[in-house]
């Protein structure tokens, strides 16, 4: 379980890592967050550039149709063997 800061507030049983999980190394990295078209975008890449950047001229050829209105309408599963 992690606090907003990212940092982890939980660790089951914590004695049995014999210290070994400490704050920093239990802590989540930062990562570059953007929202578009109603999804989250998460780049991995601290050096990455911004999605608004990236996507370009995307968003004027997308926006009229209102993604982020758009609901799923059906879905399939499918079980496979393996």
């Amino acid at each position: 379980t992690f606090d907003r800061q990212g940092q982890c507030t939980f660790v089951n049983h914590r004695d049995d890592w014999q210290g070994k999980l400490t704050a920093e190394r239990t802590a989540l990295g930062k990562v570059r967050v953007d929202t578009w078209g109603g999804w989250a975008w998460i780049n991995l890449d601290p050096d990455g550039e911004a999605l608004t950047d990236y996507l370009g001229v995307v968003p004027g050829m997308l926006d009229p149709f209102g993604l982020q209105n758009m609901r799923y309408r059906w879905r399939k599963w499918i079980i496979f063997d393996c």
